[in-house]
């Protein structure tokens, strides 16, 4: 069967018309993936949670990097940002309240007396070092402030903190013209029980790749509920 010039000029114009319209769509968000949950288990003798254990909740530290952008692309616009740290920490606080609750005896910021209240905001600097298990000289030192202080009794501190970096937002024509993405977005979660006398008892960590997550997010309620699954465990 012979085929016309004209009919192989019409099928590759065709082809090549829907080639273009293809890369022409925004590539969009790919999906958030999870990476395998981390967490260092109970690192004490004893099961905390059978100790009578008196645990401050701190404030959660949130850290929301700056949107990237393109220097590739003219007139680039930044990302706007994700949303207000205190919409995150409240997040955090709300479950960790949930989940602790009929574990330990739970004592929140505003009870505390001015010396301990104090010595938990020397704890701030250290946070992210904290959440994901790791005590210096000096968080020691803070530590062992907040156990000394008038209120009496406290054993341990729950330290949050989540990293959220947004990415960058490119089209599929964008992504094929400039190569592959400089940063992709991500939201990493930790959270640590650490005792004022410098030990690590349990730790915890989510990591989510492709999506910085925003609070109303169900991957983010979802990611911060994982974490505690297993509180309580040997």
């Amino acid at each position: 069967m012979q085929v016309s010039r004209s009919s192989i000029q019409v099928c590759l114009a065709w082809l090549f018309l829907g080639h273009f319209i293809a890369l022409a769509l925004p590539l969009g968000h790919p999906p958030a993936t999870f990476e395998k949950p981390v967490s260092g288990g109970l690192q004490a003798a004893s099961d905390p949670t059978s100790t009578g254990l008196t645990l401050i909740l701190l404030s959660p530290t949130i850290l929301i990097e700056e949107a990237p952008v393109d220097s590739r692309i003219k007139n680039a616009q930044p990302v706007p940002p994700i949303a207000n740290p205190e919409e995150y920490q409240n997040l955090l606080m709300k479950i960790a309240r949930q989940k602790l609750s009929g574990s330990v005896k739970l004592v929140e910021l505003d009870t505390l007396d001015s010396s301990s209240a104090e010595a938990c905001k020397g704890l701030i600097p250290f946070a992210s070092r904290l959440a994901r298990g790791s005590v210096n000289t000096e968080a020691t030192n803070s530590l062992a402030r907040v156990g000394n202080g008038n209120s009496g009794g406290h054993s341990a501190v729950l330290v949050q903190y989540i990293d959220l970096q947004p990415g960058l937002n490119h089209t599929r024509v964008q992504s094929m013209l400039l190569g592959p993405t400089p940063s992709v977005a991500s939201t990493l979660i930790q959270v640590a029980l650490i005792s004022t006398d410098g030990r690590v008892l349990w730790k915890s960590e989510q990591f989510i790749r492709r999506k910085a997550l925003k609070p109303n997010d169900p991957l983010l309620v979802k990611a911060i509920e994982d974490l505690y699954r297993d509180f309580g465990t040997k």
